[in-house]
């Protein structure tokens, strides 16, 4: 990994885990994370189209039909992910959610011949990473058992973490191909391509919202925190488009994924600074056992 793209690994992973602690706090619903997303489609719009408007007929169709798809992907993420907030505790759904999708990009991008092959340590620091999060929900050291994930939080966070897989490797190929074109430069991709992403998420997520009795029951009270919201969804656009540019100086994908997870370390604090969730000490251990990965991803 280069200096560059760790810089803008850890600048977003701070972001992430901040929106995140935003979901948690407000009201852990799609109709909010749809509130967050249209806002910051609303504000990002004027300045992403007089920066990159002008690319939008460059951009082949079969980046089109990949950005849809992702969209979908996205979508699931979020829907999900709030269900797993609400049903549960952010310190371990966070950590799941972000932890699993490691070995299915892993595996799918050297499959799909997605940047050069993984290094050795690589693929002990994903190894490391994932393991790590097993240990995170423990209050004892004496409760590794399966049925402390068989729960629901934990299954809408696995389904948050298929869907992230998804629209990573999505993302990362739509942006390989941008990239090739004559004007796109790593940051105007990466900027304009999630915008389009977060406008299809969006409506995406409003047919789920529409559709739901409970999410349209929550949405005057979403409305009522439309502020953290709007600050929310910068923190989405920002975070993940930093993710998105950071893959143009990595030399596989897997490697952003992994390293993108020192988020995990950052939600772990704030859900205990900001949240009160207690963190017993298989908690922490399992923190330096993740911290432990990242350094050997980004080292690999």
């Amino acid at each position: 990994m280069t200096l560059l793209a760790i810089v803008l690994l850890l600048i977003a992973s701070v972001v992430h885990a901040g929106w995140n602690i935003i979901g948690k706090r407000q009201h852990p619903s799609a109709a909010f994370f749809l509130l967050a997303l249209v806002g910051s489609i609303a504000v990002l719009a004027i300045p992403t189209m007089a920066w990159q408007g002008g690319m939008l007929n460059r951009i082949p169709s079969a980046v089109w039909i990949a950005l849809g798809i992702s969209s979908i992907f996205q979508a699931t993420y979020y829907a999900s992910l709030a269900g797993a907030y609400r049903t549960g505790r952010m310190s371990i759904a966070y950590p799941v959610a972000r932890s699993s999708p490691l070995i299915i990009v892993a595996l799918a991008s050297v499959a799909l011949h997605q940047g050069r092959e993984i290094g050795l340590w690589c693929y002990v620091g994903i190894s490391l990473v994932v393991g790590g999060c097993f240990v995170l929900p423990m209050q004892t050291w004496g409760e590794l058992y399966l049925r402390n994930y068989l729960n629901r939080s934990c299954a809408l966070a696995l389904i948050a973490a298929c869907a992230t897989a998804g629209y990573t490797l999505m993302d990362n190929w739509a942006l390989h191909q941008l990239r090739q074109i004559d004007g796109f430069t790593a940051s105007g991709a990466s900027a304009l391509y999630f915008f389009l992403e977060q406008g299809a998420s969006s409506a995406w997520l409003a047919l789920f919202v529409l559709t739901s009795s409970r999410e349209r029951a929550q949405m005057p009270g979403v409305w009522q925190a439309r502020w953290s919201a709007a600050v929310m969804g910068l923190g989405v656009y920002v975070a993940y488009t930093l993710v998105l540019i950071s893959l143009a100086y990595v030399r596989n994908v897997s490697y952003a994924a992994a390293f993108r997870q020192v988020s995990i370390l950052v939600g772990v604090g704030f859900s205990a600074w900001l949240l009160h969730e207690k963190l017993p000490i298989p908690r922490w251990v399992g923190a330096s056992i993740i911290f432990t990965g990242l350094v050997l991803v980004a080292l690999g």
